[in-house]
């Protein structure tokens, strides 16, 4: 196997319609474990944070992971990874509606949720997605690499005119003519389309993010997932080093009810890592 991922490779794959082969490919790099954090407040007179710690909580003690909508990501280029030129559609015959719909189709019912390789030294992830370490972290073991890919990341965006063009044309050819081949050539382009909702630009490689997608009907913002269906399962618990003693306790009776370790974070004396006291459920 090799050491790094090698997108061109990939890219390859799917290229000769070897799709399934891509995705185990892929699979490989997708790490054993991987780690989500969430904020928390412990403010007691924002009633509209507590309601949402609330939430985070009672998803975290049903086994649920939130998925959230493109629009609803803290980066505005979320799914921007690639764009088109909707003259050149139009200039080979692609009707304005086509395009429309397409581009709802492939991008208006995507949901994702993110996660990270490593938790002790992702000082950065702390503070940003767990509140200036008021909030919890969670150690997930993956079931299914294939549910869980790696971002990639890219400095400019990937024109996929002709690539839509195919997929369309080759699409519509083919589940008119009942072509086997045109479909399955349609589906290639589909899934090089697809691949994009995993680019984000080069200057958020510090998160090293892996990403779920899960589909939904375009009448939600956001929806919680059965952590069943994502193949994962609850290995740890980590609280932050500033979380409350309130929301500790909490974390730690659903760390217990979940049969899980609950870990209390702290500085390290040595270095700039979290330090994980033990605390067995």
């Amino acid at each position: 196997m090799k050491t790094k991922f090698d997108y061109g490779y990939f890219h390859n794959l799917i290229n000769r319609g070897e799709i399934d082969a891509a995705f185990d490919y892929r699979a490989k790099f997708t790490p054993d474990y991987i780690y989500k954090f969430y904020p928390l407040t412990d403010n007691p007179t924002d009633e509209n944070q507590k309601e949402l710690n609330q939430k985070r909580l009672f998803s975290l003690e049903h086994n649920m992971i939130w998925f959230a909508s493109p629009e609803k990501q803290n980066d505005p280029y979320e799914f921007k990874g690639i764009y088109w030129e909707d003259d050149k559609l139009l200039q080979v015959g692609v009707p304005q509606q086509s395009i429309e719909y397409t581009k709802e189709l492939l991008f208006g019912h995507i949901l994702l949720a993110a996660f990270t390789s490593n938790m002790s030294d992702n000082l950065s992830m702390w503070a940003h997605y767990a509140n200036n370490h008021h909030g919890y972290c969670v150690k997930y073991k993956v079931g299914n690499k294939r549910t869980i890919r790696n971002v990639i990341y890219s400095s400019s965006r990937t024109s996929m005119t002709n690539t839509f063009i195919n997929f369309l044309q080759q699409g519509l050819r083919g589940f008119k003519l009942g072509d086997v081949k045109l479909i399955e050539e349609s589906q290639r382009h589909s899934a090089i389309l697809q691949d994009k909702f995993f680019y984000k630009h080069t200057s958020w490689e510090y998160e090293n993010e892996f990403r779920a997608l899960y589909p939904f009907d375009g009448t939600e913002t956001g929806i919680n997932v059965s952590i069943d269906e994502l193949c994962l399962n609850v290995e740890e618990i980590y609280s932050g080093i500033n979380c409350s003693k309130e929301n500790k306790n909490e974390l730690s009776r659903i760390a217990s009810k979940l049969k899980v370790p609950y870990k209390e974070c702290s500085m390290s004396n040595a270095d700039f890592t979290v330090f994980r006291d033990s605390q067995m459920a």
